[in-house]
């Protein structure tokens, strides 16, 4: 496959010299230049091949409409509001450890360039939990829940 790797060394401009600039662009491949110090002169200049690949971000859509971060279970909306509660990746990923590190760094990435998008997802699945919990509290009457449990307990230890 010695056909998809990127060229070892850079191009050469039109007077035959290899490009000298710090960082030249040439299909895809960005070749750095980095300087040594004065008592390594004779490796004066080495270059690195950093290849340029663009990366999925790393959120997928369950059955019910839901999205999660990776193949993990944790969903964008508590991602996203970790992030807006000041938590940074790092801390986001000790909160979360099925999480990596990299997805969390592409998630946020992924919210502050779709902020309105996201946020209208947001208010959707807000929208949703809130119509949920109607249903329920409709079907199961919430009052005296309290009162009827202590009184089942207060039942069962005599």
């Amino acid at each position: 496959m010695e056909g998809d790797l990127p060229p070892t060394h850079p191009p050469k401009d039109s007077s035959g010299r290899i490009a000298t600039s710090v960082d030249t662009e040439w299909e895809g491949v960005i070749y750095l230049e980095a300087r040594c110090p004065p008592e390594m002169a004779a490796m004066e200049v080495s270059r690195v091949v950093l290849a340029i690949t663009t990366e999925p971000i790393p959120l997928e859509v369950d059955a019910d409409g839901v999205v999660r971060v990776g193949k993990t279970r944790v969903t964008l909306d508590t991602v996203v509001a970790a992030f807006l509660e000041g938590a940074t990746a790092e801390e986001i990923v000790q909160q979360y450890p099925s999480l990596d590190l990299a997805d969390i760094y592409a998630v946020i990435g992924y919210y502050l360039r779709r902020r309105s998008d996201v946020e209208a997802y947001l208010r959707q699945r807000q929208r949703q939990a809130d119509a949920v919990r109607k249903q329920n509290e409709a079907r199961f009457d919430p009052s005296g829940v309290r009162e009827r449990l202590l009184a089942r307990r207060a039942g069962k230890g005599s």
